[in-house]
């Protein structure tokens, strides 16, 4: 997803099968993780900052650019998942 949108040019048309892909994980992987039985491997940090992770992505997809005003910032997120 970060490869995708860092290679989109903004402004420019983006194919319905991406738009879904993104909207549909920025929810599913919360919900699905959410759940009681969701084996818990890490930390809640950890899976606090997915979810955030993939709501920037799909923000940065739609907006056409990063959340961020310091694109190293969503790199450096990144590095913080363990």
């Amino acid at each position: 997803m970060r490869a995708y949108v860092r290679t989109r040019q903004p402004g420019s048309d983006i194919p319905q099968w991406i738009a879904q892909g993104f909207w549909y994980l920025d929810g599913f992987v919360r919900d699905w993780s959410s759940h009681a039985n969701f084996p818990r491997e890490h930390d809640p940090m950890y899976y606090q900052a997915a979810f955030a992770r993939l709501h920037d992505l799909a923000h940065y997809l739609f907006f056409g650019e990063s959340p961020y005003q310091d694109a190293a910032h969503f790199d450096a997120r990144a590095a913080g998942f363990g």
